[in-house]
């Protein structure tokens, strides 16, 4: 299962927020700025 999110935040930068199953990401498309959170437990 693969869920993503877009949207925009108050300073109008494009942001994508992606859930996978035992993490997730949010990553900015212009600046090519990837963070990994690892989810812990179920």
């Amino acid at each position: 299962m693969l869920l993503k999110l877009k949207k925009q935040n108050h300073n109008g930068k494009d942001y994508v927020l992606e859930f996978k199953k035992t993490s997730f990401s949010l990553y900015n498309k212009t600046k090519i700025i990837k963070r990994t959170v690892q989810i812990n437990g179920n």
